[in-house]
């Protein structure tokens, strides 16, 4: 479950901001093995950008609710 949010996330980040790179699937202990640090800093850099992606997609998402219920209201 933790591995399939994870990917999710990592994906979300990687669809949304497209500076931070993805690790592929195999790559992820290699990495971690050789930096831990560095690994755990981009990992935060993910969470991150999926939160600011996050929070941006939710107020999109509120104004074209409102902007649609303005329309529905003025007809």
């Amino acid at each position: 479950m933790a591995s399939r949010l994870r990917r999710s996330l990592l994906q979300l980040g990687d669809r949304v901001g497209r500076r931070v790179q993805r690790w592929p699937e195999g790559s992820w202990p290699d990495a971690m093995q050789r930096s831990p640090r560095r690994v755990r800093r981009t990992a935060t850099d993910v969470i991150k950008s999926t939160a600011q992606a996050a929070v941006g997609l939710g107020r999109r998402a509120a104004r074209l609710g409102m902007e649609s219920i303005k329309r529905a209201s003025n007809r």
